[in-house]
């Protein structure tokens, strides 16, 4: 009996000691999982309720304040100043009357760069090459002042060549007057015949020895011209040998 006895004491022991285990063991794990909630939400603060089971409170969300930027004022649009308006159609009205100028200028250095055998000067700049018409008015005054003082230094060499004597010095401004090539040795022939042969008793004058009835004007009824100029008495002759009287003013030294 007391064999018996002693069987059941340890089986007693035996279930008082599994059932505080599994108690402790439970309690880890009721542990362990409020560990687990409390790390996923830090902000959520839990609350025993009055069952003695654990709630958590959420979180409120906070509210957010509208600090959108508010929409600008519209600028008003800058007014331009009138002198400013003044100025550039000054400009512009200056450059164009200056590329007018300088084109004519130009025209006339070709012509007298022809008569000498030499080169044309360059043309000008189209427009679209300047961006502001200041920028264009400089350009047009430079080159007029270039070509005007290139077409002077020009125009001496035609009127007054350095040879001092011979008639082939006068083969530019016959050239600048128009005398066609192919008649250019006929018309030097009869210039070096007229001006070395003068006929006294007469009032014949000049290089190609006009009568006081041509440069005075009797005959054509134009403005008097000075026959001991050269330019006027070569063109005279040009225009009197390219017109409907030909060479027969001159039949005897032609």
């Amino acid at each position: 009996m007391f064999r018996s006895f002693r069987i059941l004491v340890m089986v007693v022991v035996v279930l008082l000691a599994a059932s505080c285990l599994f108690a402790v063991s439970a309690l880890i794990s009721h542990d362990q999982v409020l560990a687990n909630g409390v790390s996923a939400s830090p902000s959520a603060s839990a609350s025993p309720s009055p069952g003695g089971e654990v709630t958590q409170t959420p979180t409120p969300t906070p509210t957010t304040t509208n600090t959108a930027t508010p929409t600008p004022t519209p600028t008003a649009t800058p007014t331009i100043d009138p002198a400013i308006i003044i100025d550039i159609a000054t400009y512009k009205a200056d450059a164009l009357a200056k590329e007018k100028q300088a084109k004519k200028v130009r025209v006339e250095l070709v012509k007298r760069a022809h008569a000498l055998g030499l080169r044309s000067p360059k043309r000008l700049l189209p427009r679209s090459c300047f961006a502001t018409w200041e920028l264009r008015l400089g350009y047009y005054k430079e080159r007029f002042k270039t070509f005007r003082k290139l077409s002077h230094d020009y125009w001496q060499l035609i009127r007054f060549p350095t040879a001092k004597s011979g008639v082939n010095r006068w083969i530019p401004l016959l050239n600048y007057c128009g005398m066609p090539g192919d008649q250019m040795w006929h018309a030097l022939s009869v210039m070096d015949r007229e001006s070395h042969g003068k006929n006294k008793k007469s009032t014949a004058s000049g290089l190609y020895q006009f009568l006081a009835d041509w440069w005075r004007n009797k005959k054509t009824g134009h403005r008097k011209w000075n026959p001991f100029n050269p330019w006027k008495n070569i063109q005279h002759f040009v225009n009197a040998i390219l017109g409907p009287s030909g060479w027969s003013p001159w039949a005897l030294t032609a």
